[in-house]
């Protein structure tokens, strides 16, 4: 806008400038008639209606204002008057969208009858559209569709921890056409949203409860029992710690099996918020290794034992016996052959 209004500005000085002079006044005023003759010839007609240049400035400029004033009502409404009636972020980004999206298509619709487009030539436009977007905007179109089912069923909600793919982090924005999440790394990741509709998307969210796990291995031979009570104790020292740790459920400890050169278990607790995740499991491992280091359990680590089988190798061996010391071949003489 400021742009514009300097372009403006420019204008108007450069022609009151060359008003003051006989001369440049009559290039003025020959230029303002081409002006006048180019911006109201007709252009094109759309069915019954001859459409100029002067018209079609007219509306783009309607409906760019249109467009800026919905999105500062649009956006004084969800920051200033919804938080008013309660209800979470999601509600009120969808009554914005909606709104936004309702305000421009009927101000659109109300700006082109006004200039004079009648409803049968925006079915011409319409039909042309429609043939675009069965051909070349069908994907915008597919997430366009799927951004309003997201805005009527809810499957996610702004602030929530989800995984669509490879990607996962916290969702920061569910637009018309694409969501736009950050992952762990601080990076916007921007994602269709008909990937929320017809793939698997995974929420944390939404159970109420998120387990984390933690995987420990002991030696064979090690007391199977005494290992099960260390374990709990490293997990309820670590629920003292740290309060997002749950008390119901309580946490767990389970023998998963016997492994190659370790007796796996798995210690379990239970959190609310997923997003406390990384920090409860590093003070859950913390926990488990102090412990078992104070009882001298031993956390194992892989071993690998090589066999290697020669045919013939005593053979082979007692040949090696009966050869002659390095000192004692006896090397031909220079001269004699070899």
């Amino acid at each position: 806008m400021l742009l514009l209004l300097r372009i403006g500005i420019g204008i108007a000085v450069a022609g009151y400038i060359a008003n003051l002079f006989p001369w440049t006044r009559r290039w003025l005023y020959k230029a303002y008639q081409v002006l006048i003759t180019t911006f109201s010839a007709n252009i094109f007609t759309l069915g019954e209606e001859a459409v100029s240049l002067n018209r079609l400035l007219l509306m783009a400029v309607l409906i760019l204002g249109l467009w800026i004033g919905v999105g500062w009502l649009t956006k004084l409404l969800k920051s200033q008057i919804l938080p008013l009636g309660g209800g979470d972020q999601t509600v009120r980004e969808s009554i914005s969208y909606f709104l936004r999206y309702g305000l421009i298509f009927f101000g659109s619709l109300l700006i082109l009858t006004v200039g004079g487009f009648d409803f049968r030539s925006l079915a011409i436009i319409i039909s042309v559209l429609g043939v675009g977007i069965g051909f070349g905007l069908q994907n915008i179109a597919k997430d366009f569709i799927s951004g309003l089912i997201m805005s009527f069923d809810r499957p996610i909600k702004v602030g929530e921890l989800v995984q669509v793919g490879e990607f996962q982090g916290l969702v920061q924005r569910i637009g018309p056409r694409v969501t736009e999440i950050s992952t762990i790394e601080r990076v916007i990741v921007m994602i269709p949203n008909s990937r929320f509709i017809e793939g698997e998307v995974q929420n944390w969210h939404r159970s109420g409860l998120t387990r984390v796990k933690v995987y420990v291995g002991v030696p064979y031979g090690a007391d199977m029992e005494l290992v099960h009570k260390v374990l709990l104790a490293a997990a309820q020292a670590a629920q003292a710690h740290h309060p997002d740790i749950l008390r119901h459920p309580p946490p767990k400890v389970k023998f998963r099996g016997f492994g190659d050169s370790a007796l796996n278990f798995r210690v379990v607790v239970f959190i609310r918020n997923p997003l406390s995740e990384p920090k409860v499991r590093t003070l859950v491992y913390n926990q488990v290794e102090a412990e078992l280091r104070q009882y001298h359990i031993k956390i194992p680590f892989p071993q690998r034992s090589l066999q290697v089988n020669i045919p013939q190798f005593k053979e082979l061996a007692a040949s090696w016996q009966k050869q002659p010391a390095k000192g004692d071949l006896d090397y031909p003489r220079s001269g004699q052959g070899q």
